[in-house]
C-alpha cells in the first residue's frame, strides 16, 4: 500500500490550524470567566446616565462570554470628567474596567483642562444617541405661562440649572436663552439629572433641559402632566442646508429653530456663531450622547466579547421593551467602530474658529 506523504503532512497541517482556531476561539470566549467588572459611571445616581446604564447593563451582563460578575460604582463630579478622567488615569487597562459615560466631547473639542484624556483613544463598545428638551416652571411669571411661547413676555431673569460651563447640557441652555434673547442667571454644581429635576420641583431653580429618557421617563409625567412645568423646544438634528428638522419622537414639541421662529418671524436664523455652535451640540449629542468604553490598551478580546454582547443587547426584545417603557422611544444606537470614526472625526475635525468663538463662550461663565 501507497502512502502519500506529502497529504499525510498537510493534513496533520490543516489538523493543527483548526486546533489552534478552536483553541483561540475557546479562550476568547472564556475571557471574562471567573472576573469581574468595574462599571464606572460617571454621573450620580439618580440621573439619566445612572439609570439608563443600570439598564442596559441589566442585560447585557447575561450576553457576555464566561459570566463575570458585575460591580457598578458612581464616580462623579465636574459635569462627567471626573470618571472619565479616572478610567483613562486611574483604572487597570486588563478589561476589568468599563466606563458608561454622557460623554464630555464638547469639553474635549474646547479642550477643557478639567479633562485630561481623550474619548478618541478609549475602545468604544457601543452608544446611543438622544436630544435635549428645554422646560421652564409655570410660575415663572404671572399670569402663569400656559404654553412654552408666553415665555418671550418674560422681562425679569430666569434661574436655570446645570452640571458645570462646559457641560454640553449647560452650553446648550445658555446658548439657547441668548439666542432667544431671554435674561438668564444659571446655576452650576448639580451632580446629576435627578438633583437638577429635583431642583427644578422645589423652585430652587426655574428652567432646565433634558435627555429623552430623564424627559419622557421622569419630567413628562410628575412635572409636565401636573401643570408645574411646560417644555419650550428639542434640540432638533441639523440638515446639510443648514437648517433643522424635528426629531421624530417629538412631534409635540417644536425643535429649537421652529421656537425661535416663533418669536423672530419665519426664515429667520439665530447669529452666525451661536447657530454653528448649536448645531455642533445637537449633532453630537443626537449621535452619541452615552457610551460604553474600555480605556486605552485593554485586550482585543475584551473588546470583542462587549461589542457582541452590547450588540445582542440592541436586539433583545425584553431589553427594549422596558427602554421603551421608560423613555416612550426606541435607542438610537451607534456601535463600536462606527462610533470611533464619529469620535476621531469630531474632536480632530472641529472648525478651529467655531472652537474658538465657544472657548470664550465658556470662559465667560467662569468668571
Amino acid at each position: 500500500m501507497t502512502v502519500n506523504i506529502k497529504w499525510l503532512g498537510g493534513l496533520a497541517l490543516g489538523i493543527s490550524a483548526t486546533v489552534l482556531a478552536l483553541g483561540t476561539t475557546a479562550a476568547n470566549a472564556q475571557f471574562y470567566r471567573g472576573k469581574t467588572i468595574n462599571a464606572i459611571i460617571n454621573y450620580a445616581p439618580g440621573g439619566n446616565t445612572s439609570i439608563q446604564g443600570r439598564l442596559m447593563m441589566r442585560y447585557m451582563k447575561n450576553y457576555i462570554p464566561g459570566k463575570p460578575r458585575l460591580v457598578i460604582r458612581n464616580v462623579a463630579g465636574a459635569g462627567g470628567k471626573v470618571g472619565s478622567n479616572y478610567l483613562g488615569e486611574v483604572a487597570r487597562r486588563d478589561g476589568s474596567f468599563i466606563g458608561i459615560f454622557t460623554i464630555s466631547l464638547i469639553a474635549e473639542v474646547l479642550k477643557d483642562p478639567a479633562l485630561r484624556v481623550t474619548h478618541a483613544d478609549f475602545s468604544l463598545i457601543g452608544g446611543l444617541g438622544s436630544s435635549s428638551i428645554a422646560y421652564v416652571r409655570t410660575d415663572v411669571m404671572k399670569p402663569a405661562l400656559k404654553t412654552g411661547s408666553d415665555i418671550f413676555k418674560l422681562t425679569q431673569p430666569i434661574k436655570s440649572g446645570g452640571h458645570d460651563p462646559s457641560s454640553s447640557k449647560d452650553i446648550m441652555i445658555r446658548l439657547g436663552l441668548e439666542m432667544l434673547k431671554i435674561p438668564y442667571k444659571h446655576v452650576y454644581g448639580y451632580k446629576s439629572g435627578g438633583q437638577l429635576r429635583k431642583a427644578v420641583m422645589q423652585s430652587e431653580i426655574q428652567m432646565m433641559a433634558d435627555s429623552t429618557p430623564g424627559y419622557r421617563g421622569r419630567v413628562e409625567p410628575t412635572m409636565v402632566n401636573t401643570g408645574m412645568v411646560v417644555p419650550l423646544h428639542h434640540a432638533g438634528i441639523p440638515t446639510e442646508d443648514g437648517g433643522m428638522v424635528s426629531d421624530k419622537n417629538f412631534p409635540d414639541i417644536p425643535n429649537f429653530l421652529q421656537f425661535y421662529q416663533k418669536k423672530f418671524g419665519a426664515g429667520t436664523k439665530p447669529k452666525e456663531m451661536y447657530w454653528k455652535a448649536w448645531r455642533l451640540m445637537a449633532s453630537t449629542r443626537a449621535k452619541l450622547l452615552r457610551a460604553l468604553f474600555l480605556p486605552p490598551g485593554a485586550p482585543k478580546a475584551a473588546l470583542d466579547d462587549l461589542r457582541m454582547a452590547f450588540g445582542k443587547t440592541m436586539k433583545d426584545p425584553a431589553y427594549l421593551a422596558e427602554f421603551k417603557k421608560i423613555n416612550k422611544a426606541l435607542p438610537n444606537v451607534l456601535y463600536g467602530e462606527e462610533g470611533e470614526k464619529f469620535l476621531r472625526d469630531e474632536v480632530r475635525n472641529a472648525d478651529p474658529a467655531l472652537v474658538d468663538w465657544m472657548v470664550k463662550f465658556v470662559d465667560r461663565a467662569r468668571r
